[in-house]
């Protein structure tokens, strides 16, 4: 029978699968508690996983194991033997596989069930055949299923899960929000969150705790937007997936779940260490400060000191959660080309732009040197005005000596169009007087005066 169910091509190439999963091979599986063992995992403490096993199936298997003796050694025709033989083999192998895989666990309660119940009905059965007690007999019946599945009723009576109140709010949130106009509806986020992203968000997701929800390559397409270090790396594969949105939250299960699809020469981000008596400690590397991720989700893009450069192709949109560990949705843009003139060579020329959200409010900022020509170009990622639920003031622009605020508008951030920005000395304040505040200036070049009228451009 198992050679010709071989000799098909799917069901050899299913069967293949099957055992790379039960073998817990590969990046998905390895880390998937689905296909870990049911206790001595190290990820967490062993007392734990003891008492969730014992949380699982009670005191039935001590019971089944009674009634695999009490059944085979009970006297009976061969054929019986050999259903009880079946039976009792039925349930060591799902056992084991249960003890392997905790996915087995339901399909091993089955047969471990069945055993116990002949356990507790000999027992009762002496009662009544010896005390001849049918009443007594009912009642020890009772009671030793009350005492088999005890330890189980807080388990199994306790409230399911509900999915995060805050995410809930967030996708709520993103579900209301207009279809953008570059048709970029899908989300970047960690697997686990897919089918929520789905169902209280409405937007189709990379990846989901089904694994490759957008194709074989969804995991490591996932792995290498969260590991990439440049912008030029990352954009074209959130171009080419249509991803619009990235959502990001605490780094280190972020990292740590799609780890083993990083790209090749990625940095080794995070750091796992498996412990019986203390359980998984896992903690974030120094290869994790350079990731696009690490910036976004802990600088707001921002420039940092240490000398990483600025995100200028994404915003934060909203944010929800405490604030130790917030969820954060940022939207992928072109950024608008600051083009500065008129700075003073080889200054440093920067733009902060004030972004202000309803639990916080924090300061995006960027750089880049002035040429030769005292020029300087300046990505932004923020209009000034409304960026989803964040509020953006103007971007002030300045090279130390002279400052001006500019309105962003939003059609160049999405659209990566250029916005002219002039720069001009700063006159010298006067004794006792204070210095004028910055210009500001009009997103768009003014035209030029009519020939003759002997007035300069502006």
């Amino acid at each position: 029978l198992a050679g010709l169910l071989l000799a098909s091509r799917g069901l050899r190439e299913g069967a293949a699968r099957g055992v790379v999963a039960l073998r817990a091979e590969g990046a998905w599986y390895s880390d998937i508690s689905e296909f870990a063992p049911l206790v001595g995992t190290g990820h967490a403490p062993l007392r734990g996983e003891l008492l969730h096993a014992l949380g699982l199936f009670g005191l039935v298997p001590p019971l089944a194991l009674l009634g695999a003796v009490l059944l085979l050694r009970r006297p009976s025709g061969p054929a019986r033997r050999g259903l009880a033989a079946a039976g009792v083999l039925w349930a060591l192998v799902l056992s084991a596989l249960a003890l392997a895989r905790y996915r087995f666990v339901p399909y091993a309660a089955i047969p471990l069930v069945g055993l116990a119940a002949v356990a507790l009905h000999a027992g009762a059965d002496r009662l009544r055949v010896g005390r001849r007690r049918p009443r007594l007999a009912l009642a020890a019946l009772g009671l030793g299923i009350l005492l088999a599945v005890a330890p189980t009723l807080p388990e199994w009576s306790a409230p399911p899960a509900r999915t995060d109140p805050d995410l809930v709010e967030l996708l709520a949130w993103l579900a209301g929000q207009p279809p953008r106009p570059d048709g970029r509806e899908g989300v970047a986020a960690p697997w686990e969150l897919g089918h929520a992203i789905q169902y209280y968000g409405r937007h189709p997701v990379l990846a989901s705790p089904f694994g490759p929800e957008a194709g074989a390559a969804s995991l490591p397409d996932l792995a290498a937007i969260l590991y990439a270090t440049r912008e030029e790396e990352e954009a074209p594969l959130l171009a080419s997936r249509r991803i619009g949105y990235v959502l990001l939250g605490d780094l280190v299960p972020l990292l740590l779940d799609v780890s083993g699809f990083a790209p090749p020469g990625a940095p080794q981000a995070v750091r796992v260490t498996l412990d019986l008596e203390e359980g998984e400690q896992a903690e974030l590397l120094p290869g994790a400060v350079p990731l696009l991720a690490t910036r976004l989700y802990l600088q707001d893009g921002a420039a940092t000191r240490g000398g990483l450069p600025a995100i200028g192709t994404m915003r934060l949109l909203q944010e929800a959660g405490p604030g130790e560990e917030p969820l954060k949705l940022f939207g992928t843009v072109e950024g608008a080309a600051l083009a500065v003139a008129g700075a003073r060579p080889g200054a440093t020329v920067s733009a902060s732009v004030p972004v202000s959200l309803p639990r916080r409010a924090f300061a995006f900022s960027t750089h880049a040197v002035a040429d030769a020509g005292g020029r300087a170009w300046l990505r932004l990622p923020y209009a000034t005005g409304r960026n989803g639920a964040a509020l953006a003031g103007l971007a002030l622009v300045s090279d130390g000596e002279a400052a001006i605020s500019v309105a962003v508008p939003e059609a160049a951030v999405l659209r990566g169009l250029e916005v002219p920005v002039a720069l001009s000395p700063r006159p010298p304040a006067a004794p006792g007087r204070a210095a004028p505040p910055p210009r500001t200036a009009s997103p768009w070049p003014a035209p030029a005066a009519p020939p003759g009228s002997g007035a300069p451009p502006r």
